[in-house]
């Protein structure tokens, strides 16, 4: 068996992943840890000094990981919800946007493309585990990670080796502040500070390097259905339960009810509410909230399901559409992917007389009396 220098490299990042935070923990507290048991009760020799020290680098090092791992949904998870995918799954679960300073950082931490990848990726394993009905039963990193297990052991290499840098600096992250604590404890007040202070770039270097470890993934799999797309399903007609199409019938209180219409795209005297087509891997709010920014360029929440619709236009494939009530809540900072639609917020009555279609004054009128029975 030949010697892979990169596995070695990933074992041993992973194994200081444990054993340094633990140890430097153990070493740089020793006098502290000392200071709260008797020693002249269980006096040691050099030997067993040693070995006492590698069994508590060991054990605080577990210790630190275990802690550490809630900093994936505690920070990062948080973090990574400040990009626009980010935004539609809180407005798709009825949640408030960030803040524009917040979803700045998110830009910051980022980048502007930090999505691409991922949402091609749900499209890829929607379209793999969807006629298995397993689409929600792996996310898309570990899914990834999987095939690339097999598929591409040298790509699958490169991710585990951003992963294990993350675990590291995550680990670290913990373990500064304890070091802090302790030092202060100890009234050694510089060195308290300096390790909060080392504490900051070590969190910027983690969210950096798991960011990296997600991406990398995703590229690896893209890059390899690019050479191979024959081996992938094809697409689906249609997702589970014969939808096509979501959208929303957004409304606002300023300071009266108003519905909001976007003047078609392909004819320019109708007007219509925004919806669009179910993308693979893509839930019906997911759609909704994606398709009011992008036709009308504002940010807007589900408060509920409104109703389905079925088109049966003379020629082409049957349309069904999920309809959600939505709430505005201001227009985005970002002009990303707007569409440059005409945008009109109308009274109840003068919404119902300016859409185009039946089935639109339908949901208008719907959603009229379902706001009035939520006031009620």
């Amino acid at each position: 068996m030949g010697f892979d220098p990169q596995k070695f490299f990933i074992g041993l990042t992973d194994f200081f992943t444990i054993m340094l935070p633990g140890a430097l923990l153990a070493y740089l507290g020793k006098d502290q840890f000392a200071s709260w048991i008797d020693r002249s009760s269980f006096p040691l020799n050099d030997a067993e000094s040693v070995s006492v020290f590698l069994v508590g680098s060991y054990l605080l090092g577990h210790l630190l990981f275990l802690l550490s791992a809630e900093l994936d949904e505690l920070v990062y998870d948080r973090l990574r919800g400040l990009t626009p995918r980010g935004q539609r799954v809180a407005l798709s679960k009825g949640l408030m946007p960030a803040s524009t300073r917040a979803r700045a950082w998110g830009r910051r931490l980022f980048g502007d493309g930090a999505d691409a990848a991922l949402e091609r990726i749900l499209s890829l394993k929607a379209r793999a585990l969807g006629p298995l009905e397993a689409d929600k039963a792996v996310n898309a990193f570990q899914w990834c990670k999987a095939h690339l297990t097999s598929a591409q052991p040298a790509a699958m290499n490169t991710v585990q080796r951003f992963e294990a840098d993350s675990k590291f600096f995550r680990s670290m992250v913990v373990a500064l502040p304890v070091l802090a604590l302790l030092y202060a404890i100890d009234l050694k007040m510089g060195r308290a500070v300096a390790c909060l202070a080392a504490t900051v770039p070590t969190l910027w270097r983690y969210i950096d390097q798991r960011f990296k470890a997600t991406q990398q993934a995703y590229w690896s799999i893209l890059t390899l259905v690019a050479s191979r797309e024959g081996d992938w399903p094809p697409a689906a007609a249609s997702p589970k339960g014969g939808l096509t199409h979501a959208g929303g019938v957004v409304f606002r209180q300023q300071p009266t009810l108003q519905f909001m219409l976007v003047r078609s795209q392909g004819l320019v005297e109708e007007w219509v509410l925004p919806k669009g087509h179910i993308e693979p891997g893509e839930s019906a709010a997911m759609t909704a909230v994606r398709e009011v920014a992008e036709e009308s360029g504002a940010w807007a929440r589900i408060l509920s399901a409104l109703g389905e619709q079925l088109y049966a236009p003379p020629s082409g494939a049957e349309v069904r559409v999920r309809w959600f009530l939505m709430e505005w809540v201001g227009d985005r900072a970002s002009a990303e992917s707007f569409e440059g639609r005409e945008v009109v917020f109308l009274s109840p009555p003068d919404a119902v007389a300016r859409a185009t279609f039946r089935e639109a004054k339908t949901m208008l009128e719907k959603a009229e009396g379902m706001l009035a029975g939520r006031q009620s």
